[in-house]
């Protein structure tokens, strides 16, 4: 598989969203209990999916041609077991007999579909494992054709149980997810534009009853731009009342549920905010300006007539 021309480099694993299965583990000092997703990688399982090293070292190639009894494990589990120190040099039992030292800590990797990260401990993969994870070069393609071919050249009997591609697998575990972004994001667009077109109606016949207000302004001399800042003035105030009661109201409901709402409570809030502000506010500049836009453009003599 490593030598085919369109190949990138193969590890003898799972990839990232499969091959997990559920250990109980034994911490060998304190003979406390964790139950954690444990999965058999090679040494290159790691670098192939730019998961970080935090500390210690990855596996080497003795590590798996030995299957020496090391481990490495996620931060998570590491914050679990050590909150004030490091794990390396722990060691941890499975089953009878085998105890693994741990030689390094990895970043979390999230799993598509699910909210939290869990507990995860890697060991060197047994030489029997029949699982292979393929990076594919840049603008090249694999077919499980091409593999069923090279595997037939070596011996007749390798057939190929499952092939699936790792992006469309992943697009495929979030689809719940990306469908609600997409029906969120539509709904939220359909909600100002139709808050946009109410807000124009009620300005624009604000405008057409001011009419006579504005010529005669524009005939004592006024400004285009002291008309439209007139009405965006006068507009402005409940748009301040409520950003102030949205902030008020938001910050009374975390605090009487802190608690619960903790979780959701980040600085990415602020941005947010932020552009929700300038949103709605480049919204009311526009429904203040366009309706008042023809009786600014037109002679004064026009707006006054009207009025009659």
């Amino acid at each position: 598989l490593a030598i085919m021309p369109q190949v990138d480099s193969v590890t003898r694993t799972t990839a990232p969203y499969y091959g997990f299965g559920q250990w109980i583990i034994k911490d060998v000092y304190s003979n406390k209990n964790h139950t954690v997703n444990g999965k058999g990688v090679n040494d290159q399982y790691f670098q192939m999916f730019d998961q970080s090293l935090i500390e210690g070292e990855y596996f080497s190639k003795a590590d798996i041609q030995d299957e020496n009894q090391v481990a490495i494990v996620n931060e998570s589990f590491a914050r679990t077991i050590a909150q004030n120190g490091s794990v390396l040099g722990m060691t941890f039992e499975l089953g009878e007999g085998f105890i693994f030292k741990i030689i390094g800590v990895v970043e979390d990797t999230n799993i598509p579909g699910r909210d939290e990260v869990a507990n995860s401990v890697f060991a060197p993969s047994r030489k029997g494992r029949n699982s292979f994870t393929i990076k594919i070069k840049p603008n090249q393609q694999l077919s499980r054709t091409q593999i069923v071919s090279l595997l037939k050249t070596v011996d007749p009997k390798f057939l190929v149980h499952t092939f699936e591609n790792v992006e469309e697998t992943h697009d495929q575990w979030l689809a719940t997810q990306i469908a609600t972004i997409y029906t969120t994001t539509s709904l939220a667009v359909l909600s100002l534009f139709l808050a946009a077109i109410g807000l124009y109606g009620i300005l624009n016949y604000h405008s057409r009853m001011r009419r006579f207000e504005f010529g005669t302004r524009l005939a004592l001399g006024a400004k285009r731009v002291s008309i439209v800042s007139l009405v965006f003035r006068d507009n402005f105030r409940p748009l301040l009342f409520g950003i102030s009661g949205s902030v008020v109201f938001i910050l009374v409901i975390y605090l009487t549920n802190s608690e619960n709402l903790s979780q959701y409570v980040s600085f990415q809030l602020v941005s947010y905010f932020i552009v929700t502000v300038l949103l709605v506010t480049g919204i009311l500049l526009a429904a203040c300006y366009l309706p008042v836009r023809r009786y600014i453009n037109q002679p004064a003599i026009c707006s006054l007539r009207g009025a009659e």
